[in-house]
């Protein structure tokens, strides 16, 4: 409402007192939980179209960190967000151009396959994304605000992307290079079975 506002003939009533109860979503199935992340690092630094070196992988003193239903990973929980100012927010011909500021972390995971087979994952991130399997880079993507179109809200959600991976017999290294311009820092992935 705008402008003066006036009631008239209102009663105010006293309730009971109620506990508060949080009722969580349920996680959705296929939902990937088990993360862990590195410490934060300046995005511009890193070529975040290679993969992470084994022995800089091993290295690192990972983090593991609980997915929020329904299957958020949320970073500004466990990293400090940078604040840049961002140029194509103001400028959408500058969207593809760099931004000093921004802020990575590198997550990982392991997805155990019974067998060879190909699976679509569900993606959905803020600001930007590298993702890495076995070594190989798969997919790399910006989903910030204004960044898609000038109306863009930047909303994260697994229906965001889709990326189809190859995965091979037993253990499968996933690891996302999620980069940050400022807000919200997070991301969700969820595997859905991809018939050939």
């Amino acid at each position: 409402m705008t402008g003066a506002t006036y009631y008239s003939n209102f009663e105010v009533r006293t309730t009971p007192d109620a506990p508060w109860e949080r009722h969580l979503p349920a996680m959705p199935a296929n939902t990937l939980t088990k993360w862990s992340l590195s410490p934060s690092y300046d995005a511009l630094k890193r070529n975040l179209e290679k993969p992470l070196p084994a022995s800089e992988r091993d290295a690192i003193k990972w983090q593991d960190v609980e997915t929020e239903a329904p299957g958020f990973v949320v970073i500004n929980r466990y990293r400090e967000s940078p604040h840049p100012r961002v140029s194509f927010q103001s400028d959408f011909s500058k969207r593809l151009d760099p931004q000093p500021g921004m802020t990575m972390v590198y997550a990982k995971t392991t997805i155990e396959s019974d067998r060879d087979q190909v699976k679509k994952l569900m993606i959905g991130y803020s600001d930007d994304v590298s993702l890495f399997l076995n070594g190989q880079i798969l997919y790399r993507g910006r989903s910030a605000q204004s960044f898609r179109d000038p109306a863009f809200l930047g909303i994260m959600d697994p229906e965001n992307d889709a990326v189809y991976l190859p995965l091979k017999k037993g253990k499968n290294e996933l690891i996302l290079a999620v980069s940050e311009l400022g807000g919200g820092w997070g991301f969700i992935c969820r595997l859905v079975d991809f018939e050939k």
